[in-house]
């Protein structure tokens, strides 16, 4: 059996939050703010950072009308 708070075959799950701030490439001067969250990442602070980079691509692909203009991602708590 897993420890509590273990859910997903003895893994700790984090839940991370990705903050981002977008910009219409046509209006640079209008940006928005979005956060989702995120439960897929690492543990690992760092290697979260580096796995949440990956989301960004796929987002920016997806919508190619947007300009990143800078993220973050906080942790928050473990399930």
């Amino acid at each position: 059996m897993a420890p509590a708070g273990d859910l997903r075959e003895g893994k700790v799950v984090v839940l991370y939050s990705l903050i981002v701030t977008l910009c219409a490439i046509s209006a640079p001067d209008k940006c928005e703010v979005h956060e989702q969250m995120l439960d897929q990442l690492s543990p690992s602070p760092s290697m979260a950072f580096v796995e949440a980079q990956g989301y960004l691509a796929q987002w920016l692909q997806q919508y190619p009308d947007l300009k990143l203009q800078r993220w973050r991602l906080e942790p928050g708590h473990k399930i």
